[in-house]
């Protein structure tokens, strides 16, 4: 009986009064015995101890390091940051990323060693994180849109000319996404959806775009990013029964993690691991 109460109160009570913002208070009050006030407080304590044993649990922290000195007022993201290292360019030692957020659309900047951003150029509607090939190129994959019909959208992949400060177009109207390129540099890892629902692990030349070699992904399942380590090819793949991680060996495909229920994104290889960002604990 107590609990058709407690439930009835909380919405017969609002519509009822409807009227008088007040009555909105009424049902927490009556219900956990404590004002508004007193609720939040209360709950910012509980909250704060489970954040601080959580955050005590991981152990020692990496200290951050800022390095852009822009405020901004509204929610926005800096992701997929690239330190470049590349004697050549003018852009050597800077740090090049994506920025979005409330006021700002998806676009690439980079950030100088004094803190100051500077625009670069504008992305479509979706854009991949930002890949470096360790040499003179960043790549990412962006989305084209056909507003007459979904199915004729398409996908482009794209490239940053470090040395001359150009972008250039490696595929156009493809189904290809995420690029990865090779340790070696001669040939980029894509993920190719096609229209038809089939997906493929895409091997295409990185100076002239074609098509070196597919591989089917394992049991009709979604590949989403793919990074290279130590000359490897590792995917996310999503399966009927979660997301995990894939080593790429010959014309299949090695599960290296459970399936399992969280997300996985950012996929990169460095040194000599795999880095992700994740809701796993």
């Amino acid at each position: 009986t107590q609990q058709y109460s407690i439930i009835s109160n909380y919405f017969y009570i609002p519509v009822k009064y409807w009227y008088n913002p007040y009555r909105f208070l009424y049902p927490i009050k009556y219900t956990n015995g404590v004002s508004m006030t007193g609720f939040f407080y209360h709950s910012q304590k509980v909250l704060k101890n489970i954040w601080m044993e959580d955050l005590i649990s991981k152990g020692e922290v990496t200290s951050p390091l800022i390095v852009s000195n822009k405020k901004v007022r509204y929610y926005t993201e800096l992701i997929s940051p690239i330190e470049v290292n590349c004697p050549e360019s003018k852009y050597h030692n800077q740090i090049i990323a994506i920025k979005k957020g409330y006021k700002d659309a998806p676009k690439m900047i980079r950030i100088d060693s004094t803190g100051k951003e500077h625009f670069m150029r504008f992305f479509g509607s979706y854009t991949s994180s930002l890949v470096y090939d360790s040499d003179k190129r960043l790549y990412w994959s962006e989305s084209v849109r056909h507003n007459a019909a979904d199915l004729e959208d398409f996908s482009v992949i794209k490239y940053l000319d470090l040395t001359t400060g150009r972008v250039h177009r490696l595929s156009w109207k493809s189904k290809y996404f995420n690029p990865a390129p090779s340790a070696d540099l001669k040939s980029v890892a894509v993920s190719e959806y096609l229209p038809s629902g089939e997906c493929y692990l895409t091997y295409i030349d990185a100076r002239s775009g074609k098509v070196i070699k597919r591989i089917e992904a394992p049991e009709n399942g979604q590949i989403k990013e793919n990074a290279f380590l130590n000359g490897r090819l590792y995917s996310t793949i999503v399966m009927e029964d979660g997301m995990a991680i894939y080593l790429q060996s010959g014309d299949s495909f090695t599960r290296i993690t459970p399936l399992q229920h969280q997300s996985i994104s950012r996929l990169r290889g460095y040194g000599e691991k795999l880095y992700f960002t994740s809701d796993l604990d």
